[in-house]
């Protein structure tokens, strides 16, 4: 019983041990939730802080975007007030649109009636094409043809038909003397050519060009072209006849003068022996023209038979300016190469051209103190040249001076008599000699005219220049 209180304090004891074991127990383990706690505390804080950052970042950008939103406002205002200003302007477009729209109702309106007019002189041009009679040809500057009537198809054998153009002698022409040529050249005037068959039958025209121009600059050409084969021929016929029926008579005259000039009147009719001689003067003048018209016509024939020889030009030349000088009121400065000029040519035929050239220059400047005759080797070929120092001749008058019966005008408006044949008849024999003769002429500058013939190979001197 004595142990009892000790066991009994030694019992409340070890129950005061477990109570403050578990009390110790429960202050660690409420340690332990603190140290917990805190640690999460001390996490959230960190979050927290991170939160803070990220809103303050946000927060940041939330102004950026503010600002860069508030930009944007004034840039759609400055949008919006150029809209405005747009629609006004389309508004004012619109209204032009209109205008113009009525306008251009009117303008087609005009247009239609301007339609209805060209249609119907279109169909005037067509009727008056149709009903010419010479071939009508419409080219551009490049020479294509653009347009041609019936005519032209029946005369070429179709209306987009070509030619190759020959002259009289059956050469071809050079592509600048052609009428596309000549016409695109800014010439106008007539041009002779003639065309070939298959049966060797030949045909003559005359083609007349006139260019079309757009200020300075040459877009095309309109070119009348007529047949003239039956009238060139009648032409020949009449010609060969009245010079056959003329020469008889003029023979028989002239002989008639030529013995009573020779016999003498005596000194009691100086009168008499004047007149006859003037008589005989204008018989030898007459004599002339036929023979003119004699070869005229036997040109066109194709009939002029040429002797053909070696001769000498600077013969020739000399014998023509001899026998020409005491006719003439002009001196004739004669310039002749050193070296031979051997052509192959009628002797008598080359001196007639010398002879109607210088004829020419002495009728038609007859203000020119001296005539210039130059005879050169030009590579192969030996050119003659015939220079007066006159007024000169037109652009209009060198485009048909080669042709038959012409005759330019004069600058005095004086007449010299004659066919217009001179010039002509040169042209025939210098292309029958296979060469070429030109005139190049400015205005009050003189005229020079220029004959090219083809040299021979033979080297000894002709005899009978």
């Amino acid at each position: 019983q004595a142990n009892q209180p000790e066991q009994m304090h030694a019992a409340a004891l070890e129950q005061q041990v477990q109570s403050l074991t578990l009390s110790n127990r429960q202050y660690l383990d409420a340690n332990e939730g603190l140290a917990q706690a805190n640690l999460n505390l001390r996490q959230s804080n960190e979050e927290f802080l991170v939160t803070t950052e990220e809103l303050q970042a946000a927060s940041e950008e939330v102004e950026t975007l503010n600002e860069e939103l508030q930009a944007s406002n004034e840039e759609l205002e400055t949008l919006n007030e150029e809209l405005q200003a747009t629609v006004e302007e389309l508004n004012t477009a619109n209204d032009d649109l209109e205008s113009r729209s009525h306008e251009l109702q009117r303008a087609a309106l005009s247009l239609e009636e301007q339609r209805r007019t060209t249609e119907t002189e279109r169909e005037w041009l067509a009727a008056i094409l149709a009903n010419i009679a010479d071939a009508v040809l419409v080219i551009d500057a490049l020479g294509d043809t653009v347009q041609t009537n019936a005519a032209y198809a029946q005369m070429f054998g179709g209306a987009d038909a070509d030619f190759d153009p020959e002259d009289l002698h059956g050469h071809p022409l050079e592509p600048e003397n052609t009428p596309h040529g000549r016409t695109l050249r800014g010439l106008s005037g007539v041009t002779e050519f003639a065309l070939t068959d298959a049966d060797g039958n030949q045909s003559e025209f005359e083609a007349n060009g006139q260019p079309l121009r757009s200020g300075d600059t040459i877009t095309g050409g309109v070119i009348i072209i007529r047949d003239v084969t039956a009238r060139n021929r009648l032409q020949s016929e009449f010609l060969a006849r009245a010079a056959h029926e003329l020469r008889t008579p003029l023979t028989s005259a002239q002989a008639a003068l030529q013995l009573l000039i020779s016999r003498g009147m005596g000194e009691s009719q100086p009168l008499a022996e004047r007149y006859l001689t003037i008589a005989h003067t204008q018989v030898k003048r007459l004599g002339a023209l036929i023979s003119d018209l004699v070869d005229v016509a036997l040109l066109q024939s194709g009939k002029l038979d040429l002797q053909i020889i070696a001769v000498d030009l600077a013969v020739i030349a000399r014998s023509a300016v001899e026998a020409l000088e005491p006719t003439i009121t002009q001196r004739i400065d004669l310039d002749i190469e050193s070296e031979p000029l051997i052509v192959q040519g009628d002797a008598l035929r080359l001196e007639q051209v010398f002879h109607n050239l210088l004829m020419n220059s002495a009728n038609y400047a007859p203000v020119s103190e001296a005539i210039d005759v130059r005879l050169r080797r030009r590579g192969d070929a030996a050119e003659i040249t015939v220079q007066d120092h006159g007024p000169g001749i037109t652009q209009i008058d060198t485009a048909r001076l080669f042709t038959r019966f012409y005759q330019a005008n004069r600058p005095d408006n004086a007449t010299h008599g004659g066919l217009g044949l001179g010039l002509f008849i040169v042209r025939q024999i210098v292309l029958a000699h296979d060469g070429e003769v030109d005139v190049h002429s400015i205005p009050g500058d003189g005229a020079t005219f220029s004959v090219r013939l083809p040299l021979s190979d033979v080297t000894d001197q002709a005899a009978g220049g």
